[in-house]
């Protein structure tokens, strides 16, 4: 249901009225009037006016990134999992250190304290490398105790002996050798093993106690996005599921797989789906392949003709990680477009989305007969 404001401001009887449909509408519409607000000789003072509004869309919001690829919030790449949600213990580079789980449980409080609903992204089964890398460790080292406690005689309790490989994600005998484009080496959850999916499942299952006591969770994102195209081209496991499965007949066939399996276990637990729109099924689909020579921007006009339910999150303007001015200097990336400003994203047609084109990477103007005649 849209959220309707409706508030004035009326200086002949010396008060404000608000009115609102939800609690969150109130909440913004008292926001709004403070921002018009300022104060002078001590004194609060607020401008006579009327204020009728309520959201455009549906959905509005804003990704951080607190990896290094992806509040919706992205926990996968160069980072340990539960207990710890970030990139390990260490503090000396960009890419350490880590939130604990009473760190994201503060998160989630101060969220709902102004009414945002918080979306965990745990991209999978591509952006995975710490992941796997510490569950192969995980085994190595319960191996090894194991091999200690056999060699001592003695009973140790409590430790994890039979399930060392309950949460592996990569396959022993899987020779496959690739490189993601963030050139991270095999970095991609196996989907054709079971323990893929019971570490899944503990994901999902943990993400969704740490937000049951302050915003039950609603909404997962798996990713699904950028799975490098030689991944699990020789494993072993995923050979025999092709031979077993006549609906597989390729890495697309897996990663479908992968997906239907990932929804399953969602479903399990009553949670609606988000991906990336490469990760796509029967989900909320997040658009953003929008560069214009790709001539891919139509995807989003297809995913909504298809009844997906499209976020709008398209590179060459709502990007921020680019560089904000076409200048050498300039930090930043320029992979989508040759930069980003805040004219481009205010500026962003939501409703035309050929509208927005304007520049190639090089800088060079938009022919529009170019970009659309595979339209």
């Amino acid at each position: 249901m849209a959220t309707s404001i409706y508030t004035k401001v009326d200086a002949s009887s010396n008060r404000v009225l608000i009115t609102a449909s939800t609690a969150v509408g109130a909440f913004y519409a008292i926001q709004s009037l403070l921002a018009a607000g300022k104060f002078a000789d001590r004194l609060f003072q607020i401008p006579e006016m009327l204020i009728k509004d309520e959201p455009r869309f549906e959905y509005r919001g804003l990704q951080l990134d607190f990896g290094s690829n992806r509040c919706h919030g992205d926990s996968s790449e160069t980072k340990c999992l539960k207990p710890q949600l970030g990139s390990g213990p260490f503090q000396d580079t960009s890419g350490s250190g880590f939130y604990s789980v009473e760190d994201y449980r503060e998160i989630l409080r101060h969220a709902s304290s102004l009414h945002i609903q918080v979306i965990p992204e745990f991209d999978m089964p591509g952006h995975s490398f710490a992941a796997i890398k510490s569950m192969e460790l995980r085994y190595i080292k319960s191996t090894i105790g194991k091999q200690k406690n056999d060699s001592n005689g003695q009973q140790r309790k409590n430790l994890p002996w039979k399930s060392s490989t309950e949460f592996l994600l990569s396959e022993f005998g899987d020779n496959s050798s690739y490189m993601s484009v963030q050139h991270f080496k095999n970095n991609s959850m196996n989907p054709c093993i079971t323990s893929t999916y019971t570490f899944i499942h503990h994901i999902i299952k943990s993400v969704k106690k740490m937000h049951e006591d302050i915003q039950p969770l609603k909404m997962f994102h798996y990713g699904g996005d950028e799975v490098p195209n030689e991944a699990w081209s020789k494993s072993p496991a995923c050979k025999k599921l092709i031979e077993r499965d006549l609906n597989i007949k390729d890495r697309q066939g897996l990663k479908k797989y992968f997906a239907k399996r990932v929804f399953e276990l969602l479903e399990t637990e009553d949670l609606d789906i988000g991906a990336w729109e490469d990760g796509l099924m029967d989900i909320y689909g997040y658009a953003w392949q929008n560069v214009w020579e790709w001539n891919r921007a139509h995807i989003a006009y297809e995913m909504a003709n298809n009844n997906y339910k499209v976020v709008l999150g398209h590179a060459t303007h709502l990007y921020f990680d680019h560089a904000q001015e076409p200048n050498p200097e300039e930090k930043g990336l320029y992979w989508a477009t040759r930069y980003t400003s805040m004219r481009k994203t205010f500026g962003y047609l939501p409703d035309d989305l050929f509208g927005n084109a304007d520049y190639k990477i090089t800088g060079d103007a938009i022919d529009l007969q170019e970009i659309c005649q595979d339209g």
